[in-house]
């Protein structure tokens, strides 16, 4: 594991005659705020915390620092922070990648903006400062190596008579991280669980729980009774 520096922090924009992504840095700060609406997903089975699922997600892109302005033989070929003016001013979007990496590994996000505010300040002593706010404009992306390789499940099961375990499809052959018990008998965390050879074995010792992933089946040493809830976590 290597520590990013903040210098190796960068943004780079659209804009230029060649449409290229130009470096427009993180001279003090550089700053992406990934800001998701929250639904709730409450249900009977929630017992009485509340369940949650992600809704709507706005992205912002902050950057601040010293202005400078780019000279080349074609003035406007190269971005600069001038540039974040002139989007607000033409009413146009630009790209934005937001990079990061320690050298050796480099990872992003990119997608396309919409230039919120735009400030340049200049002081009687000392160099001019710029101070910019993005908004996405639709879908955010990201590198390959960013992506989640799976997020975990939850089934729940209520029993409704005295059973010793229960079956589901939904639980065949998976990895649980934990299984959580609530209702009339008791409430339990079970962290291990153990292998049943055999959809019909029993765990042993008292107030397990065992799993047979073949057919998706659960076995509770302390039979279930109406009104007992299961919460299982998966992946």
């Amino acid at each position: 594991m290597s520590v990013v520096t903040g210098k190796n922090i960068n943004i780079y924009v659209s804009g230029g005659t060649d449409n290229s992504l130009y470096l427009i840095g993180c001279e003090e700060t550089c700053t992406i705020t990934i800001n998701s609406e929250i639904i709730n997903t409450t249900t009977r089975g929630s017992g009485r915390a509340r369940g949650r699922e992600y809704g709507l997600y706005d992205v912002t892109v902050q950057s601040n620092g010293v202005m400078f302005i780019n000279s080349f033989a074609t003035p406007d070929s190269q971005a600069d922070p001038m540039f974040f003016g002139s989007s607000i001013l033409e009413g146009k979007k630009c790209v934005v990648k937001y990079q990061v990496t320690d050298g050796t590994n480099t990872r992003y996000y990119i997608g396309s903006f919409v230039v919120q505010t735009a400030v340049y300040t200049g002081s009687a002593t000392g160099f001019g400062t710029y101070d910019v706010t993005l908004i996405n404009d639709g879908e955010l992306y990201k590198t390959d190596d960013l992506k989640i390789n799976a997020e975990p499940s939850t089934f729940i099961f209520e029993s409704t008579s005295t059973v010793d375990g229960f079956t589901n499809s939904a639980l065949i052959n998976v990895d649980i991280f934990y299984i959580y018990r609530y209702g009339v008998t008791r409430t339990q965390l079970f962290e291990s669980i153990q292998t049943l050879a055999l959809s019909t074995d029993m765990p042993t010792g008292t107030n397990t729980v065992g799993y047979h992933a073949a057919s998706g089946t659960l076995n509770f040493e302390n039979a279930l009774v109406d009104g007992d809830f299961i919460v299982v976590t998966y992946i």
